[in-house]
């Protein structure tokens, strides 16, 4: 079992919700992205939603996006989904509408979903963040 594999099923160990779990999850990314060599180079500052949302003058309601980045290079933000699923879970259609609608406008000009499945997302899922205007990248766990 990796390190990561180990910190994972520590934090479902410890979570008493499922909230908690994603939090747990969620402040995981936030160091990824603060921390990666690749992610340092594309990001410059990474928000909590909320945290963002207040401090841009945006409605904080929870509404698809988890975290928000600001892009190093370029005008804009990444809009940032994290999905704490167990392996197995296929992600489906369901699972990403709320995210993409959200992160579908201004000033959002990339997306980002980082979850914890290793199995392929449905062929809904799929055929949804394929070819979209704002495009959608994934970071699994490899």
């Amino acid at each position: 079992m990796s390190a990561l594999d180990r910190l994972l099923t520590s934090y479902r160990d410890a979570a008493v919700t499922e909230r908690e779990k994603g939090t747990y999850f969620e402040r995981l990314a936030v160091a990824y992205l603060r921390n990666d060599p690749v992610q340092v180079t594309q990001f410059s500052q990474v928000w909590h939603f909320t945290d963002w949302a207040k401090e841009h003058g945006f409605d904080g309601r929870d509404t698809g996006i988890d975290l928000v980045a600001k892009l190093m290079d370029e005008d804009g933000y990444a809009a940032i989904q994290c999905k704490f699923y167990s392996a197995k879970h296929v992600i489906q259609k369901k699972d990403i509408d709320s995210f993409l609608s959200a992160s579908s406008k201004p000033p959002f000009v990339r997306r980002v979903f980082i979850d914890t499945t290793e199995v392929n997302w449905s062929v809904n899922a799929e055929d949804t963040i394929r070819d979209q205007h704002i495009p959608v990248v994934r970071v699994g766990l490899e």
